[in-house]
């Protein structure tokens, strides 16, 4: 049996995303079952899509282990971002397929995406404050 996880920043802004600051911090696929799974891919959706969809191919995943993924930093489309002229909520759609597209597995998650002006407050990565601050 096979389960997804994410863990994903609360917010996000073009000032973190343009600083190099991975939205997503891990997503961790565990096979608890006796199946080794082959060829499976791990897709990354975000609705609406202010990021290019992520596809990573996984060769093999031997029963009883796990496969993590660190730091993932989606490709924004800068465009979205920066045209916002309020913060909206983003689902991210975590799948895990088989080469037949079947979903073996799938998690959801929501993010808020600040719009170009807005500020998070001090209360969430308040180091990068003068990434906040354009000329």
């Amino acid at each position: 049996m096979l389960t997804v996880s994410i863990k994903q920043t609360p917010l996000a802004s073009y000032a973190l995303m343009v600083n190099n600051v991975a939205i997503i911090r891990s997503v961790v696929i565990k096979n608890d079952g006796d199946t080794d799974y082959h060829n499976i891919r791990l897709k990354i959706v975000f609705d609406p899509e202010f990021a290019d969809t992520i596809v990573e191919h996984i060769d093999s995943l031997p029963a009883h282990e796990h496969h993590r993924r660190l730091d993932i930093k989606p490709s924004i489309n800068t465009s979205f971002v920066c045209n916002l002229t309020e913060k909206i909520t983003v689902k991210t759609t975590v799948q895990v397929l088989s080469s037949s597209d079947e979903v073996l597995a799938e998690t959801k998650g929501e993010m808020e995406l600040l719009d170009y002006c807005q500020y998070w407050g001090n209360n969430f990565m308040s180091q990068y404050v003068a990434a906040f601050v354009t000329p």
